[in-house]
């Protein structure tokens, strides 16, 4: 089956980072305004951020930025932030358990530096628990 095809069904499920005021400027004009056509298609999608700074204007501009794109999602904020591997534990479990209860059956997990282009629509999904597909960060077209 290929992923458009069980796409609502599906979860889209992003982590990340969040530093400043121009790190969520970045957010939405390198990762949302690209991927929009992809995520658009999704009907579930919900949003883990750590931040360097836990601070109420951070956390309410990254949660306003991703309702402007996807009213219905979920935005979860990690109030600790316990460095890059068990900050990602963190997000990524909150991100799983909240698919699993809200009876997610697909995900596709990404973070907020990864781009798609439209071709991921037709990536054939295997029966397994889990598949993983490369991606290139924003960074890497800096």
């Amino acid at each position: 089956m290929i992923l458009k095809s069980i796409i609502n069904d599906s979860w889209f499920l992003s982590n990340g980072y969040i530093d400043s005021d121009s790190s969520i400027d970045l957010l939405e004009e390198k990762y949302i305004h690209h991927n929009l056509p992809i995520l658009s298609e999704f009907k579930h999608i919900a949003i883990a951020t750590t931040y360097s700074d836990f601070c109420e204007p951070l956390v309410k501009k990254n949660e306003a930025l991703w309702k402007k794109y996807f009213p219905d999602c979920h935005v979860i904020n990690v109030e600790k932030n316990r460095g890059h591997g068990f900050g990602i534990a963190d997000s990524e479990n909150a991100l799983i358990n909240l698919c699993k209860s809200k009876g997610g059956k697909w995900a596709l997990k990404s973070s907020n530096d990864v781009i798609f282009n439209e071709s991921i629509l037709d990536v054939n999904v295997p029966d397994v628990d889990f598949i993983y597909l490369n991606g290139f960060k924003v960074e890497d077209f800096k």
